[in-house]
């Protein structure tokens, strides 16, 4: 629910939960048809129009979400690289979609039906289970909603999900497919191994003169110096454009009023807590804690842990039993609660320190509500000033001309290579930090004009490429120490190769590893159980692969996790897990299994409805907007 995923968003389970929830957006495929649009229409679902604003208000709305569940602000960088944006127009193209279906059938949701499903929402709802307005409230204003656009798209929600529950009905993974499942990720081997090192290689000899040519050509690759170019870049920067735009007083003040419940920090509390599975125990500890024992000496005395003891600052919502959050919120600072009766156990709680609740005051917010209202206003303008720019650029001006026109940032970068260094090898500071607009740099040529690339903070990057100094191959003399390296490193991995395959041969004729072993003076040493997900320290994940693709008893050998040492090996032991004694984990499994099968069958499904309703994307306006290409 929003709720939970608000309060719990530092948590690991949130930022797995996060991950779940991106990856399956991709069960939205989309076809890709080109047509003529207007530049105010993104895309269209049959006589569906998705138009920009809609798409950049809801890439928002989850980059925000996101952002707040993992304690940070993600960058869009980020959310390029993981296909945010594509995943976004995808779930809106596939609603437009439903919606359609929904439409041709018929469907719809009283107001009554709508109204009840809002008020059984858990996240709405008090301590007593009851409807709370002013926290349904703060809830949609802290995800970027106002109550008339939660209910359309919860009634949205509601319709389309009569359509998904009808095509997914209830689903029962095959026995077969679960066990599968359940013998992949949890079987288990270990492995008896030595560690050949390095040094058995032998003393490399120094590589000739003429062997070092034959070495600098056969490796070109190796010690050839990039391909530069030189650019000329225009920026327009909102933050620059804000900075030109008078707020009112009364905007500002208004805002305030508006947002107040932004501005609320909820109580807070340091909080230890001592768990006891038996309530004989707690009473125990309470007893000497009551005699004058300190709370250190009660936590050493049965087997705590201080940091696991330790719950941190947290406020109430976080403490998910009730019983146990209501006592330790009625504690004062330094207090020390009676045994408290929870869901898991038995709670011991001690206060370390109280932050009251605060509602930050018009003065403390004033500057950073007059910064965002400049934003938000500067928006439509850098729209305008991205329009002149393009009319200037169509009439012929140069970057430098229109930089000079309307006061933009100008940028000159004499040389910059694929990965943003320059020819001292170090990155380009003036560069701006975006990947796409290197990308372009290198795709584009002397003399073509580029279409802007959006920056991070909505602005725009226009780019010209003014030169390409071609890839060269470094002369010998200047890489020398660099061949004599790389030459060692392959010659010395060779020789190790070599004598890991004839002990291996040894192994294989009958003797055993021990005796091998032996004969080297080393050592064998056996793994923990591990498992194909597992990480060691010493297997590396090609050796780990390698154990689980041979049978028990066979050998194998590979590079360890660092060091050009080679490790020689045997699988050990095989264990196959008993599905029976594993009955929780068995039903993470079935209930995973399920939820992908149901993907797949509304992503068919799904599918079909784009096919009969036709999907074109503007992958002109999707690139203005994100920086990428339309999903295809």
């Amino acid at each position: 629910m929003l709720e939970t995923l608000r309060k719990g968003a530092g948590t690991w389970v949130a930022k797995i939960f996060i991950g779940l929830l991106v990856l399956s957006f991709a069960v939205w495929g989309i076809a890709d048809i080109f047509s003529g649009f207007s530049d105010r229409t993104l895309a269209t679902v049959g006589d569906t129009v998705i138009s920009p604003q809609t798409f950049r208000n809801e890439l928002q709305r989850q980059t925000s979400n996101i952002s707040r569940q993992l304690g940070r602000q993600i960058s869009s960088e980020e959310s390029r690289r993981f296909n945010l944006p594509q995943r976004v127009l995808g779930q809106l193209i596939t609603d437009a979609a439903l919606d359609n279906q929904a439409a041709k059938l018929g469907l719809g949701v009283s107001d009554e039906a709508l109204a009840n499903s809002i008020k059984s929402d858990p996240s709405f709802q008090d301590q007593f289970g009851k409807f709370n307005k002013l926290q349904f409230e703060r809830l949609l204003q802290s995800n970027g909603l106002n109550e008339a656009a939660y209910t359309y798209q919860h009634r949205g929600v509601m319709i389309r999900q009569q359509i998904a529950q009808s095509i997914t009905g209830k689903i029962a993974p095959p026995k077969s497919m679960l066990k599968a499942l359940f013998q992949y990720q949890n079987e288990t081997r270990t492995a008896e191994y030595f560690i050949l090192p390095a040094s058995a290689a032998g003393k490399i000899a120094p590589p000739s003169e003429a062997e070092i040519k034959a070495y600098h050509k056969a490796n070109a690759a190796m010690f050839t110096a990039p391909q530069y170019r030189s650019l000329v870049i225009l920026e327009l920067d909102p933050a620059e454009v804000a900075g030109t735009i008078k707020v009112k007083e009364e905007d500002i003040v208004a805002s305030y009023e508006s947002r107040k419940n932004e501005f609320h920090k909820d109580e807070t509390r340091d909080i230890d807590q001592m768990m006891f599975n038996d309530e004989d125990k707690a009473a125990e500890a309470y007893d000497m804690i009551s005699k004058g024992t300190k709370f250190e000496d009660i936590i050493k005395a049965y087997g705590f842990n201080e940091k696991d003891v330790h719950l941190g600052v947290v406020d109430k919502s976080l403490i998910l039993d009730k019983n146990i959050a209501d006592a330790a919120f009625a504690l004062k600072a330094g207090e020390i609660s009676k045994p408290v009766k929870g869901t898991f156990g038995t709670v011991i709680l001690r206060v370390r320190a109280i932050n009251p609740a605060k509602i930050s005051t018009l003065a403390e917010v004033r500057d950073k509500i007059k910064a965002k209202l400049a934003l938000e206003m500067a928006a439509d303008k850098v729209l305008d000033i991205h329009d002149q720019v393009e009319d200037e650029r169509a009439a012929g001006s140069t970057l430098k001309e229109i930089a000079a026109k309307f006061k933009l940032k100008y940028i000159e970068i004499a040389a910059v290579d694929a990965r943003g260094r320059g020819k001292d090898g170090k990155p380009v500071e003036k560069l701006p930090q975006s990947p796409p607009l290197l990308k372009l740099a290198f795709e584009s040529d002397v003399g073509v004009e580029n279409d802007p690339v959006p920056s991070p903070d909505n602005g725009y990057w226009w780019l010209d490429v003014t030169g390409v100094t071609p890839e060269k191959l470094r002369p010998i003399d200047t890489v020398r120490d660099e061949i004599l390296r790389s030459w060692t490193i392959e010659k010395r991995s060779k020789k190790l190769l070599a004598r890991a395959q004839a002990l291996i041969k040894r192994l294989e004729d009958g003797e055993s590893l021990a005796d091998v072993a032996k004969s080297e003076n080393l050592k064998v040493v056996k793994t923990p159980p591990l498992k194909r997900s597992s990480n060691n320290k010493v297997f590396s994940t090609a050796l780990i692969r390698a154990l689980f693709s041979k049978p028990e008893g066979a050998y194998f050998d590979g590079r360890p996790v660092s060091g050009e040492d080679r490790i020689i090996a045997r699988v050990a032991s095989v264990t196959l897990p008993d599905m029976t004694k594993s009955a929780k984990t068995v039903e993470g499994i079935r209930k995973a299994t399920e939820q992908a099968l149901r993907n797949d069958l509304l992503s068919e499904y799904v599918g079909a409805l784009r096919e009969r309703y036709g999907v074109k994307i503007n992958n002109r306006t999707f690139q203005a907007l994100t920086g990428g290409d339309a999903p295809g």
